[in-house]
């Protein structure tokens, strides 16, 4: 179901995006995917496929929008966009384990090694992103 969703995203993308950025990010998810495995197999030593490593991305994306449409909801309707001190940390605790619950739930790790596969995935991946603005 999530790979079908994913798709339905795609097609959308690459009918509304010039066809360089969508081949771009095309190439991106997929390097990203192959961080995750690798990681997965460096970390916890559990041989994932490429199929459950692209679960984790996506369900990873999914969590953290939900996080961001349930703050924003909150902020909306409380009128108090003030965070400071324990609850911007509270904030970014929940941010973090919405983001490690997408690799809980689709690698069979504990939550310390969906941790720490997110965190370096995370690391790997925002240099990748950063190496291929270049070509846009």
């Amino acid at each position: 179901m999530q790979q079908l969703l994913l798709v339905l995203v795609f097609v959308a993308f690459a009918v509304s995006a010039p066809i360089k950025v969508t081949a771009l990010c095309a190439t991106l998810l997929l390097l990203i995917t192959l961080t995750v495995v690798a990681v997965t197999h460096a970390v916890a030593g559990v041989s994932t496929t490429v199929s459950s490593a692209f679960k984790a991305v996506f369900l990873s994306l999914c969590f953290l929008a939900i996080w961001l449409l349930t703050l924003l909801s909150y902020v909306k309707g409380s009128g108090s966009a003030s965070f400071h001190n324990l609850s911007l940390l509270m904030l970014l605790a929940s941010l973090f384990g919405a983001f490690v619950m997408g690799f809980k739930v689709a690698l069979p790790l504990s939550f310390s090694s969906s941790a720490i596969v997110a965190v370096l995935s995370a690391g790997i991946s925002g240099a990748l992103i950063w190496g291929a603005r270049s070509y846009l």
